[in-house]
């Protein structure tokens, strides 16, 4: 689910991860076109779709740049204790260094990351989670490592597989083969 002002679901809950992959690459930054951050939104979204799964774990991870600046009628601490209702332990990542996306004519510009870490923190301990914060690529990359070893269970996920047998046309090819041979060894052959 991305979010500005509004949520967006990019991707319904899958375990079709190219599936996933191709929708996230959709995903641009300019999409949204106003510099607001609603984050009770999209956890409320996010609540919606999972809590009718039958997972053995629900998990969601937030990740934000900005600090929650829009009124709605749930607050982003109410959208975590609903949440944490429905067993979904939540993760929050602040993200940001000196760069942030501007919408002027889609520029990077600098500015310090504003995102809230003590309502991340509230949010996530709301739930049973933890907040990380990431200033760069590296360090998200090392704070999903920690999410998945913390997050890490076993599950059998039915596999089908469509095929289709070719051995038939080899198979009467090989007794066409045969019947020819038997044929000419009881024929022609004879007579040579």
């Amino acid at each position: 689910i991305a979010f500005a002002s509004h949520a967006y679901t990019v991707c319904p809950p899958t375990l079709d991860h190219p599936f996933l992959q191709s929708n996230l690459e959709q995903l641009d930054a300019g999409m949204f076109m106003d510099q607001q951050t609603g984050i009770a939104e999209p956890v409320a979204n996010c609540t919606s779709r999972l809590k009718g799964s039958d997972a053995q774990r629900r998990v969601m991870v937030l990740f934000t740049d900005g600090a929650n600046n829009i009124e709605a009628q749930i607050k982003p601490e109410q959208a975590a204790t609903i949440a944490n209702m429905f067993d979904i332990t939540m993760y929050t990542v602040g993200i940001g260094s000196e760069l942030a996306y501007a919408n002027v004519r889609r520029r990077w510009q600098h500015q310090p990351a504003n995102f809230d870490p003590k309502l991340l923190e509230t949010m996530a301990a709301t739930t049973g989670g933890l907040h990380f914060r990431a200033e760069d690529s590296k360090a998200l990359q090392e704070v999903m490592a920690q999410i998945d070893k913390l997050e890490t269970i076993d599950f059998e996920q039915p596999k089908f597989v469509d095929y289709k047998d070719l051995y038939s046309a080899w198979l009467y090819a090989g007794i066409l083969v045969i019947l020819l041979a038997l044929l000419f060894e009881n024929t022609v052959s004879l007579k040579v």
